[in-house]
């Protein structure tokens, strides 16, 4: 057993660093090109509005193909869809780095906005993997487990544009795009070397789906994770407009925006680790305060008529930083964890608690339609509220904080109310502290043969998740 337990962590291990070099290649990808891009593309003649639903392709891809995904994922099996996924998009980005060559304006636009779809259908593919795989593997401590992850993201999120301007000053446009490419294809056959093929045809995930999406809470915490990304992305693309009142220039611009990133590395880290042992929910209802404190702060409280200053938007984009790190972190555990103990039954099962492949690519489905949504309205709704006179980049970023306000009093108060009347005959509710029962570690799954005995057909869900977990691990 002790070997067996010495394996099992080394295979976590290797699975871990695989996984925290994926998030880097992530957050790469996701920022390289945002310092040189607009410039190429307004050079070739699009407009400001066409860059921006150039821009628009990626996450617009993840809204419309994240479901499908995570309907596929249980009987495709994880490595032949994250392998499919991570190719496609490094072939999109080496594509995209042969724009430069096209000088129409309409068949440039009309490329970049079929690459920049495919890219971020290849993106959804591998999002929709790794996080299944991360809830299949860390499924009792999800919360730190991403957290840690996402640390890795926000580093690759921070050192993606100075990587992508070094590269462009060094051997132009089609530079960055071929290396940062190039290296997303190699990396992905080493990863899908590693990672585990996590699948399950037994698993019916459109139905779990269909009932999480029925479930009000459920819906709560999606909106919470729709409006922290709506957030993060209005800042991203408005940002450097309204800093010119401050006469700051881009390199400092950039560098104060990177703030977002920072704080949201070290909080997710934190907060993932803390929210394991003092529950969710209270993170969960603490970021969505703190964006409201944050946005407000940023804008200079408009309603007020306070007099905009430099460090009101440090400080304020600090706080929305930190708030994105307390709302991203828990909000995957939590979903899973509810998934798995309401008084809803799945699959078509009155004994079904919910855990298995299929609840777990369902969340993650749900988890990116949310995120990619959030990449669209952001920037879209941002910016058309910025551009009107009468509101301009305050009152949009107040009317933000309001909006999030507005979540934060419904999702308190629904909490008090499940609470208050929540059945407690059930062994599937919320204790008192905001979190919940767990199932059995893997480590005490493959020392008790029990959980592996193929009794009967009423064998519980934890009995069918236990064989393919110790499967994955051997």
């Amino acid at each position: 057993m002790t070997n067996n337990k010495m394996k099992s962590t080394r295979r976590k291990t290797m699975i871990m660093i695989t996984l925290c070099v994926i998030h880097i290649l992530w957050g790469m990808t996701y920022s390289f090109s945002v310092s040189f891009f607009p410039r190429v593309a307004i050079k070739h003649g699009l407009r400001i509005f066409e860059v921006g639903i150039v821009l628009a392709m990626s996450p617009f891809a993840g809204f419309i193909t994240s479901s499908f995904w995570s309907i596929l994922l249980p009987s495709t099996g994880a490595k032949h869809m994250f392998w499919a996924g991570m190719t496609l998009e490094g072939g999109c980005v080496i594509l995209l780095g042969a724009l430069c060559y096209i000088y129409d304006r309409i068949t440039f636009l009309v490329l970049a906005i079929i690459l920049q779809f495919f890219q971020g259908t290849g993106a959804s593919m591998q999002d929709v993997v790794v996080e299944s795989t991360v809830m299949v593997i860390y499924r009792d401590n999800i919360a730190s487990a991403k957290g840690f992850l996402e640390t890795f993201a926000g580093i690759g999120y921070a050192i993606g544009p100075l990587i992508g301007a070094g590269l462009y000053h060094a051997g132009g446009y089609p530079l960055p795009y071929n290396v940062i490419g190039g290296i997303t294809i190699v990396a992905a056959s080493l990863a899908t070397c590693v990672l585990p093929n996590v699948g399950d045809k037994r698993a019916a995930p459109w139905k779990s789906m269909i009932k999480l999406a029925k479930s009000p809470y459920i819906i709560l915490l999606c909106l919470g994770v729709f409006i922290s990304v709506s957030t993060q992305s209005f800042l991203e693309t408005n940002y450097s407009v309204y800093l010119k009142i401050f006469h700051v220039g881009i390199v400092k611009s950039a560098t104060i925006l990177l703030l977002i990133a920072v704080f949201y590395a070290i909080t997710g880290m934190i907060v993932g680790f803390a929210a394991e042992y003092f529950g969710y929910r209270k993170f969960i209802i603490s970021g969505l305060f703190l964006a409201v404190v944050g946005l407000q702060l940023n804008a200079s409280f408009p309603y007020w008529h306070i007099q905009p200053k430099l460090w009101h938007f440090i400080v304020g984009t600090s706080i929305i930083g930190v708030s994105l790190g307390a709302v991203m972190m828990p909000v995957s555990a939590e979903v899973v964890q509810y998934a798995r103990f309401i008084n809803i039954p799945l699959n078509n099962s009155k004994t079904d608690i919910g855990d298995d492949l299929g609840v777990y690519s369902s969340v993650s489905g749900l988890l990116q339609i949310s995120r990619s949504l959030g990449m669209i309205c952001g920037p879209s709704v941002g910016s058309t509220l910025t551009s009107i006179p009468t509101i301009g980049y305050s009152w949009t970023a107040s009317i933000f904080g309001f909006v999030t306000l507005l979540l934060l009093l419904i999702f308190t108060v629904y909490i008090i109310f499940e609470k208050k009347w929540q059945s407690v005959n059930s062994t599937k509710v919320i204790d008192d502290s905001g979190t919940y029962e767990k199932l059995p570690s893997i480590e005490e799954i493959e020392e008790n043969p029990a959980y592996l005995k193929d009794d009967d057909e009423s064998s519980s869900m934890e009995l069918k998740i236990a064989k393919d977990i110790v499967k994955i691990n051997k």
